[in-house]
């Protein structure tokens, strides 16, 4: 041994070196298993991120398989609805604006315990036309559905004390009403309309769409009104359901 310093004992000194190294090497196989562990937990929570993604994903592609089925299921079950087409024409609709309240090509759903009124008092009619020489209330209509039968039936009146009311060949006077046919030419002053009824299932709900029309109506189906005898009767080739029922005012 020196005086300036300690100097071990070869072998002393060989043990303290293998002590050194391996505490290096434990240091280094703890920060290599910490590593390892970090490593291991980041895999983990991956792989529970990935299998929760795909748990989201197959629930999204259940929820949509189910709400297409349920819409499967929806439309083979959901009832039809009875729906009145009213082509509509008059030869002022462009300048006077009459049936600007009037919202065409759109199926208007309604009950069927409702009486539908035509005519120019917004606050009573349904369907209004902005028109002077249109009585407040024109005429209505009325669902009613025929003994021993599944569909509705509507029947039509005439609201209107200053003009008659044609239904095809037949004038309707005051109060006066009829079943509406599958098919027919409503008019009165310059307006007509072409109505056609499709049947639904629904006895609860039904539908009326308009479709404005810019030629006349009447030239297309070339139907005239037929005369009134002079007694007020009515031409015996009228149908049962298709004729006017005269109506005292305290009925509606």
């Amino acid at each position: 041994m020196e005086k300036t310093g300690v100097r071990l004992e070869p072998c002393l000194e060989l043990r303290v070196q293998v002590r050194y190294l391996e505490f290096k090497v434990k240091d280094e196989v703890f920060v290599l298993k910490k590593e390892l562990t970090v490593d291991r937990d980041k895999k983990k929570k991956e792989k529970k991120k990935e299998k929760k993604k795909k748990a989201l994903q197959f629930t999204a592609a259940g929820q949509i398989l189910v709400h297409i089925m349920s819409g499967f299921e929806d439309a083979d079950t959901e009832e039809t609805v009875t729906c009145l087409q009213m082509t509509v024409y008059h030869p002022g609709y462009q300048r006077s604006g009459i049936f600007q309240s009037i919202r065409f090509f759109n199926r208007e759903k309604l009950s069927s315990s409702e009486v539908v009124k035509f005519g120019r008092n917004s606050n009573t009619c349904h369907y209004t036309f902005q028109d002077k020489q249109v009585s407040r209330v024109q005429f209505s209509l009325q669902l009613f559905k025929k003994f021993g039968s599944s569909v509705l039936s509507f029947e039509i009146k005439n609201m209107s004390k200053k003009a008659s009311l044609i239904v095809d060949n037949k004038e309707l006077g005051y109060l006066n009403k009829m079943d509406l046919p599958y098919k027919c030419m409503v008019r009165f002053g310059d307006y007509q309309f072409l109505i056609e009824k499709e049947d639904g299932e629904s006895l609860e709900f039904f539908e009326i769409q308009f479709t404005l029309s810019t030629q006349p109506l009447l030239q297309e189906n070339n139907w005239l009104p037929e005369p009134i005898p002079e007694c007020g009767g009515y031409s015996s080739s009228s149908t049962q359901n298709n004729s006017p029922i005269e109506m005292g005012e305290n009925e509606w």
